[in-house]
């Protein structure tokens, strides 16, 4: 009847809406599904007894076929449940994406997708010339992911990726529902082998949307925990954690916020840009002299991110440098305002050879800092899911521990050089003209931790450091991954 085609075509629908509300991880909805997809056992049942009803092999073996696939429908429909009861994402899109696969071919068992028999074939299907998309070894596609097919029938279709299936924590196959199939009257859901797959992406889109995800994460984190590199400055400085309150109290530790700003937000918006595209950049140079040969290799998408990562700290140093010379005027109290900064930094005697030596002391920090951060975190966002899926961590519960973790690594690795250039940095109020290189500027900086203070001055403040950085590259790392992945 056709009114039990229409209500089995009706289950698509409820489907669609099952995989927004697991993107959207609302478990309040998902608890409705259950009982929704209960609710249609009767209508495959009929279709399956009625479509079918003779003893003859053919209409036998159809009926196993799609009794068959209602089974791991209604099977995994079970897992949906436990998954939402106990709030566990990963399991959450394993079911769904399964539910989908499983309807999908009873749909095809059942030839209830018109056009079928002419292959779904679609105008729309393009060449791989036409679309842009990231080699798989450098951008591995993720649940969620749109993604352009590579090989197979269905090559220069596109689909989004629902589940990836992974054996001994490598990816193996993933679940992909293509686009809508106007022939097909709907969206086809397939496996495909995981290296037949790629993530889309138009170069010039993506460095607009790393530059402003990056510029906005930077904002948001730097303002929440700019306290703490404010008491970092400080202590490394000779001066109390806590301003008094002739000083202004607490809020004096917020004092250069704005210069703060002016020196993160541009900066992180250039080096998430320039970054990403140089990762790509390199490593399509790298498998072009190779000719491909290592394109699985993930030792060379990492090694595609230290020039990337180094070359992208040292262009956005050119933004950063000026407010961070300014900015660290005020944290250590010899200046009160910007135009105070200024002057320390650009208008005194000999401050330009100082400048010169601060912007030497500052790059030797940051450049590996840079490159420390982003490439722990692609390391950590490429090898923990194992780990943190099965401890039930939702994707922004994930995002929380690999920025949290490159952070702190990154912080910890880099403070010997930190206080060195802070040390540079403070003594610009006090330039004068003299003979002095910047190399010597940098080991006149050494020279007076380690006479006052011993090896012990070379680790001042790295706890605060350590604070400081972990969280926020934890903020500014799962606001970036987040936004980058909803625009």
């Amino acid at each position: 009847p056709k009114s039990v085609l229409k209500r089995l075509r009706g289950v698509a629908a409820d489907l669609a809406d099952l995989q927004q509300d697991v993107y959207d991880e609302d478990w309040q909805n998902l608890a409705i599904y259950p009982n929704l997809f209960q609710a249609y056992l009767p209508v495959f049942t009929r279709y399956t007894d009625s479509a079918f009803p003779s003893s003859s092999a053919v209409d036998e073996s159809l009926r196993f076929s799609l009794r068959y696939e209602v089974g791991a429908f209604y099977r995994h429909l079970r897992e949906l449940e436990k998954a939402v009861e106990e709030k566990n994402l990963p399991g959450a899109e394993e079911a769904s994406a399964l539910m989908s696969l499983s309807y999908d071919r009873y749909l095809k068992a059942g030839d209830l997708y018109e056009g079928y028999e002419d292959g779904g074939k679609t105008p729309e299907i393009l060449s791989l010339d036409q679309i842009e998309f990231e080699p798989p070894a450098l951008e591995p596609p993720l649940v969620r992911d749109e993604v352009v097919i590579l090989v197979g029938p269905d090559k220069g279709k596109t689909g989004r990726v629902l589940w990836v299936a992974r054996v001994d924590g490598k990816a193996k196959f993933a679940i992909v529902r293509l686009s809508y199939n106007r022939e097909l009257q709907d969206a086809e859901v397939k496996t495909f082998t995981y290296s037949w797959i790629a993530r889309t992406s138009s170069s010039g889109d993506q460095v607009s949307k790393d530059a402003l995800c990056g510029f906005v994460a930077a904002v948001v984190a730097c303002s929440v925990v700019y306290p703490i590199d404010s008491t970092k400055v400080r202590l490394q400085t000779g001066r109390s954690a806590m301003p008094s309150d002739k000083e202004g109290g607490f809020l004096a530790l917020y004092d250069g916020l704005l210069l703060n700003l002016g020196r993160e937000a541009p900066n992180a918006a250039m080096l998430l840009a320039i970054f990403n595209f140089l990762k790509r950049a390199i490593f399509n140079w790298v498998l072009l002299l190779l000719n491909g040969s290592l394109a699985n290799v993930t030792f060379l998408r990492f090694a595609a991110m230290v020039p990337a990562g180094a070359i992208a700290d040292a262009v956005g140093s050119t933004v950063r440098v000026p407010f961070e010379l300014m900015n660290k005027q005020v944290q250590a109290g010899n200046a009160k305002n910007f135009s105070e900064a200024f002057d320390v930094v650009f208008s005194r005697p000999g401050a330009s050879k100082f400048y010169f030596a601060s912007w030497t002391a500052i790059l030797v920090r940051d450049v590996p800092y840079g490159t420390f951060q982003l490439v722990f975190f692609e390391f950590f966002k490429e090898f923990t899911p194992l780990y943190l899926e099965p401890l039930g961590f939702s994707l922004f519960a994930q995002r929380l521990v690999w920025g949290f973790l490159a952070g702190l690594f990154a912080g910890a690795l880099t403070v010997p050089v930190d206080n060195i250039s802070t040390r540079v940095m403070t003594e610009v109020s006090n330039a004068k003209e003299d003979d002095s290189s910047v190399l010597d500027l940098v080991k006149s900086a050494a020279s007076g931790i380690w006479e006052t203070k011993g090896l012990e001055g070379f680790f001042v403040g790295c706890a605060e450091r350590a604070i400081y950085y972990a969280p926020v590259a934890c903020l500014f790392f799962t606001l970036y991954d987040t936004l980058v992945n909803l625009i």
